[in-house]
């Protein structure tokens, strides 16, 4: 077996993810609250996950500084964790269990952890009552969600 094959088959560090126990256990670590440590890191890839929780740790001790806090802020602003939109491709690797339930967008095909269902009759002929299309699909169909 060559250098080359056995290189291929390690998967990527980013497909390794953040689940809930594990982003508890990271809370506890910093001492704070599991609840929005959770929300900003679920489905994260685990080794930008650390350097976030080592960053924290550094500036542990400042006043008004609140892991839960700076972290879930990070989380917003940058759409990731609970917040992301980001399709989701490929089978990603979650640390302990199972990941998010994903859906499948009537519209577009894209694999997303957000769906939403049609529940009206609309003028658009594209989606009926009960399809599950994305909110990029629905924008561009004119859907109410």
């Amino acid at each position: 077996m060559s250098k080359q094959s056995i290189q291929e088959q390690r998967p990527s560090t980013r497909a390794i993810t953040v689940d809930a126990a594990l982003a508890r256990r990271m809370a506890g670590f910093m001492f704070a609250d599991p609840d929005p440590i959770i929300s900003a890191f679920l489905g994260e890839p685990v080794k930008e996950c650390l350097a976030m929780v080592e960053w924290c740790v550094r500036h542990e001790g400042e006043p008004g500084f609140d892991p839960a806090k700076a972290l879930a802020n990070w989380a917003k602003r940058r759409k990731r964790g609970v917040w992301s939109d980001r399709p989701t491709t490929g089978a990603r690797i979650i640390w302990g269990q199972e990941p998010p339930k994903l859906h499948g967008c009537s519209g577009c095909g894209s694999t997303r952890r957000e769906v939403h269902e049609v529940t009206e009759d609309h003028e658009s002929l594209t989606f009926h009552q009960g399809d599950l299309i994305c909110e990029d699909c629905a924008a561009d169909h004119g859907v109410t969600l």
